[in-house]
């Protein structure tokens, strides 16, 4: 029949349809047909006119159905099932012939058929016919039809095709930059590390314009990995993340804060609630909070931070950073505060006081140290000694027995008065002039 003049290899399979004699050979895998039909004229690329001629979007899509119904009874009744190596060999055939390897179905079926295989179950020879559509020019970025194949794949823990694609060399900035936002969904540190050696960008940002790089530090612990190959391969740090700023959601990991700190990220951004991080460091890390002073951190002010704002009103007063600090007993951040900074906003008396009523005894030596009065008191005669006395604390008292000068006798000249005192305890008895040392009684310290 393909020798007859009268056969016209490029008309419609059937008057009714539009779909082309080698769209059929292709989609029912039959190498040897689509090659006869190729020999004697047939396009394998359109436009023709009067009918559709995407032989590798239909093979593709027929080898995925094959694949999915493969085992199910009655799933081909209607015609023989044809195996993916039929399927390979047919694709073989059209692309030596000149078939686009993108090859889009319809706009119905908008994905390329790199995509459409990249989402099919596993089979035996996938990866051999992705070999055959990334040779014969196939893309795997962005702007390959119905997105990045390469993302697909990803997407699919398909690391192979990652594999496969930096082998034959066909991937752009755009195939490896859309590649990363489903490795980070993944938390898949091998393919990200691929990725970005590679050459994709680390400021890269996901589907809704948020860069890679907060999303790896919001996950906090689960994703130090990923957010340390971002920075170590250049990631920009100065970026605006949904969750605050960059170094206050890496700070419940400290080597991934302290590389960030190299990296030079400004130490004292604020958060929607006005906390740094120093807010957030543990008191405990002292290698983190000297990193962030070295870099010239500054404590913020949080917005609804209650028990500064109460201090600050009972002090008629802002409250500085040391007092701030020694509010939420960070003893080491506080002394670290005053060696760099020394006192500002506070006054000695009430950094004093507070130090010894709340244990925060590195501040309070720091304090001595910088030659602040051992007899500090309030305006109603509670001295530092007093306080530390009532609050049960061995060692600020021993410090301040140290001191020369320490008043130990001091008394107190008018009745002792619960707004002066610290809320959380119970006053000593109000009745007469307290010693430290009826402070003590009044607390049972012995």
């Amino acid at each position: 029949m393909l020798r007859s003049p009268a056969v016209d290899v490029n008309a419609p399979s059937r008057s009714d349809r539009r779909i082309s004699l080698i769209d059929v050979a292709a989609g029912e895998a039959e190498p040897e047909i689509a090659r006869a039909l190729i020999e004697h004229g047939a396009r394998v690329g359109g436009p023709v006119e009067g009918i559709d001629v995407r032989p590798i979007a239909v093979a593709i899509l027929n080898l995925k159905t094959t694949v999915q119904f493969h085992g199910v009874p009655g799933a081909f009744s209607w015609r023989p099932e044809r195996s993916p190596r039929d399927f390979e060999a047919t694709i073989r055939v059209l692309l030596d012939a000149g078939a686009e390897a993108d090859g889009m179905l319809d706009p119905t079926h908008p994905d390329s058929a790199l995509g459409v295989l990249l989402s099919t179950p596993r089979f035996d020879g996938d990866m051999r016919i992705a070999r055959l559509l990334l040779v014969h020019g196939a893309q795997l970025g962005a702007s390959a039809p119905g997105g990045s194949p390469l993302a697909i794949a990803v997407a699919n823990g398909r690391d192979d095709v990652l594999d496969l694609a930096l082998e034959v060399g066909h991937l752009d900035s755009s195939a490896l930059d859309a590649a990363l936002a489903p490795a980070v969904a993944r938390h898949d540190a091998g393919i990200v590390s691929k990725l970005l050696a590679a050459g994709a960008s680390p400021d890269a940002r996901d589907s809704y314009g948020r860069p890679l790089l907060c999303g790896t530090l919001m996950e906090g612990g689960q994703s130090p990995s990923l957010a340390m190959l971002f920075l170590q391969h250049g990631g920009h740090v100065p970026v605006d993340c949904l969750g605050g700023p960059p170094l206050n959601l890496a700070m419940k990991d400290p080597e991934l804060a302290l590389l960030l700190l190299n990296h030079g990220v400004d130490p004292s951004r604020t958060d929607h609630d006005g906390a740094t991080a120093l807010n957030l460091v543990a008191d405990s890390d002292h290698e983190l909070i000297d990193a962030l002073l070295n870099h010239g951190a500054q404590l913020g002010s949080p917005f609804a931070d209650q028990r500064v704002i109460g201090i600050g009103n009972g002090l008629g007063t802002t409250v500085g950073p040391t007092l701030r600090a020694i509010l939420h007993q960070q003893d080491y951040l506080a002394a670290g505060l005053l060696r760099r900074d020394g006192l500002r906003g506070d006054t000695p008396c009430a950094a004093m006081l507070y130090a010894a009523a709340i244990g925060t005894n590195g501040a309070l030596a720091e304090l001595l140290h910088r030659g602040a009065d051992p007899n500090s008191m309030t305006e109603r005669g509670v001295t530092v000694l007093m306080t530390a006395a009532y609050h049960g604390d061995v060692d600020a008292v021993r410090m301040l027995l140290e001191r020369s000068g320490i008043q130990v006798d001091q008394a107190t000249p008018t009745v002792f008065h619960p707004a002066v005192g610290y809320n959380e305890d119970p006053p000593p008895p109000r009745t007469g002039h307290r010693t430290a040392l009826m402070y003590a009684a009044a607390r049972g310290t012995p």
